[in-house]
């Protein structure tokens, strides 16, 4: 028995009678997913043809016929019906008479020396062993004679693990939304900041003229005291010299002092 059959878990009962119509001429033994080429129609196990392209691109039997992987097909019913009806013997329990086609279902159903898990294993039961031990070990399974209990109880368990998972999944997203606030809170300071400083450059500026350079449009009421009609002079205040002033923005006012012949002084904010 070649080791490629040990790999698969069973021998054939009698490989020397298999026709060699049967046998891929790369590993010599019967096809095994068989493909078949489209150019010359020869028929390889896919894996041994597979591995014979990347080497060289050419048919294995041929050799003058150039070949690709694209170029592979399946093969005909026929084949795959002569394949699977030949007879093999398991490795693991040694019953024989398989026919091939059927050995997944012997070792998937039937074997009893293939590896199993517990019934209970969705009960978190870690058991693995012999399918022929798995019924002296149910008979003594605490956890499959639970079952009652443990069916209601895991249900309520998976639903705290999912509502824990949930709940770290809603910690990582306040984190990041936590961090976006401090960086929005990062920029409206430095955004006050700016708004402050242009505010600065824009403050009202307080600007003090002599008594005698006061706007001359200015009305004056105190004590029933009016003055509506500014004594001229060269001293008098004119709008050139505002003008003259070196502002280049903002809200300007002036404290003017203003005297009457009685000595009332008067302050005026303009």
């Amino acid at each position: 028995m070649c080791e490629a059959q040990q790999i698969r878990g069973f021998e054939y009962v009698d490989e020397q009678s298999i026709d060699d119509e049967l046998k891929c001429s790369i590993c010599t033994e019967p096809f095994i997913d068989p493909v078949v080429t489209s150019s010359c129609d020869h028929t390889f196990c896919r894996s041994g043809i597979e591995i014979a392209l990347k080497s060289k691109a050419t048919c294995p039997d041929c050799r003058h016929e150039p070949l690709s992987s694209g170029e592979l097909k399946p093969p005909g019913r026929i084949l795959l019906n002569l394949l699977n009806r030949l007879l093999v013997r398991c490795t693991n329990c040694r019953q024989t008479n398989i026919q091939r086609g059927l050995f997944d279902d012997h070792i998937k159903k039937s074997c009893p020396k293939v590896d199993v898990t517990c019934s209970a294993a969705d009960l978190k039961c870690e058991w693995r062993g012999p399918r022929d031990q798995l019924s002296n070990h149910l008979a003594n399974c605490m956890i499959e004679s639970m079952r009652p209990i443990l069916g209601q109880f895991i249900p309520i368990t998976e639903r705290i693990d999912q509502c824990e998972r949930e709940n770290q999944q809603l910690k990582l997203k306040v984190t990041a939304l936590e961090q976006r606030c401090n960086e929005h809170e990062i920029e409206i300071q430095q955004l006050k900041q700016k708004m402050a400083e242009k505010m600065n450059r824009i403050a009202i500026e307080n600007l003090l003229f002599h008594s005698t350079l006061h706007n001359p449009n200015v009305t004056i009421s105190e004590a029933g005291l009016k003055a509506t009609t500014p004594p001229s002079g060269c001293t008098r205040f004119m709008y050139a010299k505002v003008n003259d002033a070196s502002w280049q923005h903002g809200r300007h006012y002036w404290e003017i002092t203003l005297e009457t012949l009685a000595g009332t002084v008067l302050l005026l904010h303009l």
